[in-house]
């Protein structure tokens, strides 16, 4: 259930600073398992708990367990080969 005070748009132009794809949110942060959904590399929340337990991301270059870690404009997490970055909308 999307929560209606919070606004995410992920956008597929990359950021030429850090070649990652910006995702763009309008909170002060967005929790790991929310950014992987939004960013659709994950299908549900299970399966973003998945993947962040199976060491399949990483938060500003280093592996991550922690499924609620809280991401704030400028955190970059990596998720099948793919880059995003946080950006405060």
């Amino acid at each position: 259930m999307l929560r209606k005070d919070i606004k995410i748009t992920a956008k597929l132009a990359k950021d030429k600073a850090t070649d990652a794809v910006p995702l763009t949110i309008d909170t002060p942060f967005i929790t790991l398992d929310s950014a992987l959904k939004f960013s659709g590399e994950a299908e549900t929340g299970g399966h973003a708990k998945e993947l962040i337990l199976d060491g399949e991301v990483k938060v500003n270059g280093s592996k991550i367990n922690v499924i609620r870690k809280k991401l704030y404009d400028g955190d970059i997490f990596e998720v099948n080969g793919v880059v995003y970055k946080i950006c405060k909308g």
